[in-house]
Formats: structure tokens, C-alpha cells, sequence
């Protein structure tokens, strides 16, 4: 089971479960295949946190293949030869 998220502060200090998610990846997905991952995602944290699915957030954050690299070679350049 997840662990709640505790706020700050004497007024609001409760339990409460709050998953937020943030998922970075690669740009490049349809808006049909990120539809399919955030309802996947959210079943699993249902799932497995016992929280409602309106508690869940998600983020996607697409990172263009030019400002991402590995061993030193962009990802937009990978392959060029």
C-alpha cells in the first residue's frame, strides 16, 4: 500500500492520498497512446494505493529529441552518419 501525503501546517495536517504522477519521456506519442497510459497508470495506483481515481494527477512532459542525449550524442542526431 502507498503512503498518504501528509500537508503542512496545523489546519490541514491530515492523511490524505494524493498520487501525482509525473511522467517524462521522449516526444513522439499520439494523444491515443498517452489516453491509454494515463488510464493505465491511474488503474494501477487505484489499484495498488487504494486511492480514487479522481485523486490521481498526471503530467506528461514531452522532451524534444533535440534536448536529450546519451554518451554524449543527441538523440536527434543518433543515427546520422
Amino acid at each position: 500500500m502507498c503512503p498518504g501525503f501528509v500537508w503542512p501546517g496545523r489546519i490541514t495536517r491530515r492523511k490524505t492520498k494524493m498520487p501525482i504522477v509525473n511522467i517524462t519521456m521522449i516526444e513522439g506519442r499520439t494523444e491515443e497512446q498517452k489516453r491509454q497510459l494515463v488510464k493505465k497508470v491511474t488503474d494501477a495506483i487505484v489499484e495498488t494505493c487504494e486511492a480514487p481515481p479522481e485523486a490521481v494527477t498526471i503530467t506528461i512532459l514531452d522532451i524534444p529529441k533535440t534536448n536529450v542525449a546519451n554518451a554524449g550524442i543527441l538523440r536527434s542526431d543518433a543515427g546520422r552518419k
